[in-house]
Parts: structure tokens; C-alpha cells; sequence
């Protein structure tokens, strides 16, 4: 065996968030806890997964030096849920994420820092053994198609183990995990035969050990320094680039052990830990300048230190409990957050109701859709693949894979129902909902939202009791809090307002059709939507919808058609009704018998009409569509430009005066400017011209003047200016090019918003390290002095981002007083 040659240090950060999608749109709705972002998933990627991918390594007078990418060296897991979100929304982290993996397998021998993690943060020795199957062979696919390779190591939600949790891992070729050191009983040499009983004492963590299972196979478990560990969550040592490498340069120096291995939530390096991120940046940088210590992960070490020490595990144990696995089924002490006196006594009832959901939902796919798989729980486990990949061809395949017979298109659908009923219940199980203080906190609302639609997928199939009985289960679960009761007022409360069904996807397309013009078909969240009939009828003072629709699930190929008869009044507001599709004729007699309402005749009740609403949408869409028809009110608009008009001088003399105008004078103004900025802006971005940036310094003045709020869409648009401009000078770099540059990063000054913007250090960084260092080294070459005047220029650009320019201005100093001093070149 060879031994590393120096202190090996591991890092490695555990990167989840639970499911925050509306289990029915598939989308994350807002979350105000998380303002001013719109939700926790955004907020924490801007504070921690981001800047992760492009860590700031700075200079002692505070200036970048590089942008360093510490997935590349650190070891991580993604929980999936996460990763998910991030593959939609945040597509560049996503990416990073993946490249810091493929950098470590180069520069670990193959062995990469990403381990897999299952498909469901779940408690695995507290779930079912044919769903911990599904979860770790779930986990197991979508790390094989996110980093493109197979997992050595799977991270355990809570490091959560038994011996039949880590007999699975190794079935699947996982070859190691990693656990707190106190859960171990006791150890041996391999050669040994003297066990060494460990009783209230901490396994030594600084080497891997060998845990033999039943049936002669055995896997490697890892062991975190808890103190370090400990140092980095709680003991701010991730505040100042230089604790965390100067506290391990200073354990490596007097600690006698080969290995230290710091584990924690991923999101202490710049969610919790303000700017953490940049210790591991500083870190890396320090590594790699010092003999007395060497970051590697755990492939790497096992390569070159195996296992010399065998261990035997604490049955169902895990990191963030004392009491085994009490905090996801019992009032066992521990929690986090809540008040004095509050007790977990709900987490019992609350586990007994979703296991005893899972159960009746096991039974029903086993009956259900053993109609129509050859193996049930095979086409459940292999269900991935779609989740992974919709496409026609790849449902093709699975069906013909596990299939009993051909499949109709009813059967299809219905066996889409059946898996995603069991996607859902794995979903319901989510660790999370345990975790925290109360049945009422988002992360048990989130799990009853997922029962919720587990049930409703159920319904086509199951008897009717089946929801009632889980409710009953639910009362027993008492909240803290006395408004909240217990988890059966929550379910009506907060759950089954929550439902989005085919109906209330059929009225969100007939309102946004109130002021667009919708494509045919159209997509909107889990949903594609085709048009059987529609009319706009234009009123005096509004228009009326006239239409009916095809909805399909494209999850589940539920399908419905519904007619719908819509009015919009700018005087009024919105009254329609959405009801059955029956054809022309009826949809006419429904328009007729709508108008008659209006007018105030009077007609039979029609009990299949339901009313179209605002408050039967999320808030995010009700927000959409009354700011789309807000949009179209141009007449909203030119009276706020006259009234404008009309007050300018008085409102100008105001501010000579240096005195605060009324509102009356101020409301129009504002409006009217924050208009005009962003239209004249979305013409300057892709026409440019110095009219129009002349016009848009004088607007910048009057936002300035007015206080105007900063605003997202300006926001964005400053930030696609600046990358145009910047790709034009890196495709033609000019003082033409430049020029537009400087003026885009001028403009946003003016306005008051921040250049150095993430994304656009991110752009400047790259451009100075693939052009501007090569266009330097060229210049100490050829000595041309319109290229050195551009370079300069450059490199003040550089400075408005923080980036560290000296070493280049150095490279140019002797060019530039060479130059001076050539009278041949003075004008």
C-alpha cells in the first residue's frame, strides 16, 4: 500500500434543498419568507451555489485574482430535487457543477469529487425496502445521466444507515458512504481478531474502514472529523479567507493523523456563512502553495490508502439525531426552530399517517398496474428513464420493455398515473417534513402537498375511503400552534387549496387569453392545451372570450375538454364560467344564457358551470395575468403621459427648488420615466446610436431625481447590453468597441444599479483571461502603441469590476515609458 506523502484533507459539502415544486404545475411558487428573492431555491443558489461556481480569490487590497471554481475541488452531493431545479433555472450552475466534477476526475486519476445521492431525501432504514430500492436506483441514474459516469460513493440523507441500507449500496455498485464518528459500535484490524469497543467514544476518523455485510460482501465507510466539522458550521471558520487554510495548516502541523475529512451542509460556504465561499477559494490557492497538506476526495484515497481496519455500524443511526432516528418519528428532543415548551409529539402520528399512506398506495399499484406491467416494481424502478427523458422514443422503449401486452392509449395513460402516484408517495417521505419544529412549517406542508397528489392520481382507482382514512390519521398530529390545530385543519387549509386540475389549468388559459394572443397549442406547467373553438368578441368597454379547449397532462395523458365563456370589463372586472365541452351548438347556448345573466334576465342554474375566478390561481399566476391586462391599457397609459406633460414645469421647479413634489405631481412622472427607460433601453440594446444614449443619460437623470425604485426588467436589460457590447469588443477589439462598453457600464452608474454584478464579473473575468492576457503578451511583442493605448483603457475597465490588473499593468509599464520616450511617436 501506498501511503499518501502528506496530510490528506477532505471537504466535502452536502448540497440539498427539499422539493419546493407545486406537485401538480411542477413549478415553484413564492415564497415570501425568501424575499426578496421568490423563493428559498433562488435565493440560496444566488448566495451559495452560484458563487460556488465562480469563487472569488482576492488579492490583499480586496481585487480578484481569479475566479475559481470549488466544485473542481471540493467533494459534494447534489440532492436531485436540487440538482433539478438547478438543470431548469440555473442552467450555467448546473454546468459548473458538472465541470468541477469532470476537472477532479483528471486531476484525481479518475476518481471524481461528485458522489450520488438517492432520489428522495429520505430516512432509508425508516422506508420501505422496495421504495429504498427505487430511491438509491433512482439516485443512481440521475447522477449517471447529470455527470455522465458511475458513482463510487452515495451520500445518506442524514447519513441515515443500517446494514440493509448499506447491503443495498453495494448491490448497486456504490463501493463507499460516509458517517459521523459516533456512528460505529466498535472496529478491528482486518488481520485482527480483537474487536475494540468503542461505548460512548468516537470512532478515530483520520482512515476509511471496511464494514463486512451478510452474504460475503463488504463496503468502505469514511468517518468526518467532527470537531472540524463543527468549526466550519458553528465556529465561524469560514469567516476571513484565511481561518479555514490556517486552521489546517496549523492541525496538519501538530496532529499525527494522515487523513482529516471535513463534512457539512453545502450551504454553509455562502448561505449561511456570508461570502464562505471564498475560504475555499483561498483554500485551494493555499494548497496548492504548501507541503503541509493536500486536498483530495474519497475515491482518491481509497485508491491509495485502502481500508487497513474493519468496522461495525450503529444500527439506524444518523448525523442530526442523538437518539438513532427519533427525529423523523418520535418527540425525541431534538428539533430546530419553534419556541420554549413547544414538543415534536405530532411526529409519531405524522409518520404513522404517511406510512400508513405509502402502504394503501403500494397495495393499489401492486393490484392496478400488475394489469400491466410483467413486473411491477421493475417498471416502477425503471420509471426514471422517462422522468429523465419525455421524448416519444424513450416512453416507447420503457413500454415495450415492461409491458404485459400492447398498451392502448387509456392504458398508457393510466399506467402513467399509477407511476406518478409513486413518484409522489416516495416524495411524501422527504425527511424534511420531520425535521423542524412544527406539522404547520413549508417542509411538512410540502410533504402533505405531495400525499395530496399521490391521492389524486389514486382516485381513478382507488375506493373513496382511501383519502378519508389518511385525514383521520392527520387530526391525531397536534400543532404547536393553536390557530394551526392539527395536520387535518392544515390539509384543508393549506393543502387542498393547492390542487391545480385540468379545470383550473382550462380557466388560467382562458384568462391569459384575455389580453394575448395564445399560440395553438399551447403549453402552460404540467399541460399542453388545444384549441376546438374561440372567439374574441370585442365590447365597448372590455372583450368577451367565446372558446372551448382540449387539456392533456403530458405527465399522466389525462385529458378533458372544456367550453368557456369569459368577460373582461375595464369598468367591472372578470365574470365567466367554464363547463363541459359538448360542441358548437351547446357552447352557443351557454354564450346566450351568460348574456342574459349579464343583463340581469333571469335563467335556470346551471349546475355544470364553475365560475372563473382570480382565486382559484396560485399567486404567481394571478400576478401574470392582472399584469398582463394592466399592460394593454394604453389608455391607462396616455393619460398618465398628459398629465406628465401637462405638470413637467411645475414639477422641474420643485426640484430647483430642492424640494419634494406632491405625489400628485411625482405618480405620473414616475410612471411615465420608468416607461420611457425601459422601451428606449430595449431599442438602444440592439440598435445603439448616440441620440438615443444621450436620451436615455437624460432619463437616468429624471430616475435619479425621482427615486425610482430599482427595477428587475432594467436590471436585465443593463446586463444583456453589457454582454452584446462585451462580445462585440472580444470579436473586433476597438475604441469603436470599447467606447460602446464604457457607455453601457456608464449608464448603469448613473441609474444607481451595481456594474459588478455577478454574471458580469463572471463575463469581464473571462474575457481579460482568453483575450486580454494573450492581447498584452502580443503587444510586449510588436510594441504597437495604438494597441497599448487600447489595452490600458481595457484595463481600467477592469478595475470598475474589481479585477486585480497589476501584474498586467507591470507586463506594459517598460512599453509604455519606451514609447513615451520615442520622439517619433509624440504628436
Amino acid at each position: 500500500m501506498n501511503m499518501p506523502a502528506t496530510i490528506s484533507v477532505i471537504i466535502h459539502g452536502h448540497f440539498y434543498q427539499p422539493p419546493r415544486e407545486n406537485p401538480w404545475t411542477d413549478e415553484v411558487e413564492q415564497q415570501s419568507s425568501a424575499a426578496p428573492a421568490h423563493d428559498w431555491n433562488e435565493r440560496i443558489a444566488a448566495e451559495c451555489y452560484t458563487p460556488n461556481g465562480w469563487a472569488r480569490l482576492l488579492d490583499h487590497e480586496g481585487r480578484i485574482v481569479s475566479l475559481v471554481n470549488n466544485y473542481a475541488g471540493m467533494s459534494f452531493d447534489i440532492g436531485p430535487t436540487l440538482f433539478r431545479w438547478l438543470e431548469r433555472k440555473a442552467p450555467e450552475t448546473a454546468r459548473r457543477m458538472i465541470e468541477g466534477d469532470r476537472d477532479s476526475m483528471v486531476r484525481y486519476g479518475g476518481h471524481g469529487n461528485a458522489l450520488a445521492h438517492p432520489y428522495v431525501h429520505a430516512i432509508l432504514p425508516l422506508t420501505h425496502s422496495t421504495d429504498r430500492v427505487t430511491m438509491i436506483t433512482w439516485g443512481i441514474a440521475e447522477f449517471r445521466s447529470r455527470f455522465g459516469r458511475e458513482p463510487e460513493g452515495m451520500w445518506l440523507p442524514e447519513t441515515g444507515v443500517d446494514l440493509s441500507t448499506l447491503m443495498l449500496l453495494r448491490e448497486y455498485g456504490i463501493r463507499y458512504a460516509v458517517l459521523a464518528p459516533w456512528q460505529a459500535t466498535r472496529f478491528r484490524a482486518l488481520d485482527g481478531d480483537r474487536w475494540h469497543e468503542l461505548g460512548s467514544n468516537w470512532i478515530d476518523p483520520s482512515r476509511p474502514y471496511r464494514c463486512r455485510l451478510p452474504h460475503g460482501s463488504a463496503i468502505d465507510l469514511f468517518f468526518y472529523d467532527a470537531g472540524l466539522s463543527r468549526a466550519i458550521a458553528f465556529e465561524g471558520l469560514l469567516q476571513g479567507t484565511d481561518r479555514l487554510a490556517g486552521r489546517l495548516a496549523e492541525v496538519s502541523r501538530h496532529s499525527s493523523s494522515r487523513l482529516h475529512i471535513l463534512c457539512t451542509d453545502g450551504e454553509s460556504y455562502g448561505h449561511h456563512t456570508r461570502l464562505g465561499e471564498r475560504a475555499l477559494a483561498a483554500l485551494w490557492a493555499n494548497e496548492s502553495a504548501s507541503k503541509e497538506f493536500t486536498v483530495t476526495n474519497f475515491g482518491a484515497y481509497l485508491a491509495s490508502a485502502p481500508p487497513m481496519h474493519e468496522v461495525v455500524i450503529r444500527e439506524g443511526s444518523a448525523w442530526s439525531c442523538a437518539h438513532g432516528l427519533g427525529r423523523w418519528k418520535e418527540d425525541c428532543g431534538c428539533s430546530t426552530g419553534g419556541q420554549p415548551g413547544w414538543r415534536q409529539a405530532w411526529r409519531a402520528p405524522f409518520r404513522e399517517a404517511i406510512d400508513g399512506l405509502r402502504s394503501d398506495l403500494h397495495r393499489l399499484f401492486a393490484e392496478q398496474a400488475g394489469r400491466l406491467f410483467t413486473d411491477v416494481w421493475a417498471a416502477r424502478n425503471d420509471y426514471i428513464t422517462v422522468l429523465l427523458d419525455r421524448s416519444h422514443p424513450s416512453m416507447e422503449q420503457f413500454f415495450s420493455a415492461h409491458s404485459r401486452r400492447p398498451l392502448s392509449t387509456r392504458d398508457r395513460a393510466a399506467a402513467l398515473r399509477l407511476l406518478e402516484m409513486q413518484r409522489h408517495a416516495l416524495l411524501m417521505q422527504s425527511s424534511d417534513g420531520w425535521f423542524f419544529s412544527d406539522i404547520s412549517d413549508i417542509e411538512a406542508v410540502q410533504n402533505l402537498k405531495h400525499a395530496a397528489r399521490a391521492l389524486d392520481l389514486a382516485s381513478a382507482f382507488a375506493p373513496p375511503h382511501l383519502e378519508a382514512r389518511f385525514v383521520a390519521r392527520l387530526q391525531t398530529a397536534k400543532s404547536n400552534l393553536p390557530a394551526e390545530r392539527d395536520g387535518r385543519r392544515i390539509w384543508d387549509v393549506r393543502v387542498r387549496p393547492a390542487r391545480v386540475d385540468l379545470a383550473r389549468s382550462a380557466a388560467l388559459y382562458a384568462m391569459r387569453s384575455l389580453a394575448a394572443n395564445l399560440p395553438d397549442p399551447y403549453r402552460t406547467h404540467t399541460f399542453d392545451i388545444q384549441r376546438l373553438s374561440f372567439e374574441r368578441l370585442p365590447l365597448m368597454n372590455g372583450t368577451m372570450l367565446v372558446g372551448g379547449i382540449d387539456v392533456c397532462s403530458f405527465l399522466t395523458f389525462e385529458r378533458k375538454e372544456f367550453g368557456f365563456v369569459l368577460k373582461w370589463s375595464n369598468a367591472d372586472g372578470m365574470r365567466g364560467f367554464l363547463f363541459p365541452w359538448r360542441g358548437q351548438e351547446d357552447l352557443r347556448r351557454r354564450q346566450e344564457t351568460f348574456e342574459d345573466q349579464v343583463e340581469g334576465a333571469s335563467s335556470p342554474r346551471d349546475t355544470e358551470a364553475t365560475p372563473i375566478a382570480f382565486t382559484i390561481l396560485s399567486e404567481d399566476d394571478r400576478q401574470e395575468v392582472l399584469m398582463t391586462l394592466y399592460g394593454g391599457w394604453e389608455a391607462l397609459r396616455k393619460r398618465y403621459e398628459e398629465l406628465a406633460t401637462y405638470s413637467q414645469g411645475l414639477l422641474r421647479a420643485f426640484w430647483d427648488a430642492g424640494l419634494s413634489p406632491p405625489d400628485a405631481l411625482r405618480i405620473p412622472a414616475e410612471f411615465i420615466v420608468a416607461r420611457n427607460l425601459e422601451e428606449s433601453m430595449q431599442q438602444w440594446r440592439s440598435d445603439g446610436g448616440a441620440a438615443l444614449y444621450r436620451s436615455l443619460l437624460l432619463l437616468a437623470d429624471d430616475a435619479k431625481r425621482l427615486n425610482l425604485p430599482q427595477r428587475e426588467p432594467v436590471r436585465r436589460l443593463l446586463a444583456h447590453a453589457f454582454e452584446m457590447r462585451l462580445s462585440r469588443l472580444r470579436e473586433r477589439p476597438d475604441p469603436d468597441s470599447l467606447r460602446e462598453v464604457q457607455e453601457v457600464i456608464d449608464l448603469a452608474e448613473r441609474l444607481g444599479y451595481a456594474v459588478d454584478q455577478p454574471e458580469s464579473v463572471v463575463l469581464m473575468y473571462e474575457f481579460f483571461t482568453r483575450d486580454v492576457v494573450p492581447m498584452v503578451e502580443r503587444i510586449a511583442q510588436t510594441e504597437s502603441m495604438e494597441e497599448c493605448d487600447l489595452a490600458s483603457a481595457i484595463l481600467r475597465l477592469g478595475d470598475r469590476f474589481g479585477l486585480s490588473t497589476e501584474r498586467l499593468r507591470q507586463r506594459l509599464r517598460p512599453i509604455e515609458e519606451r514609447l513615451a520616450a520615442d520622439p517619433g511617436l509624440w504628436p
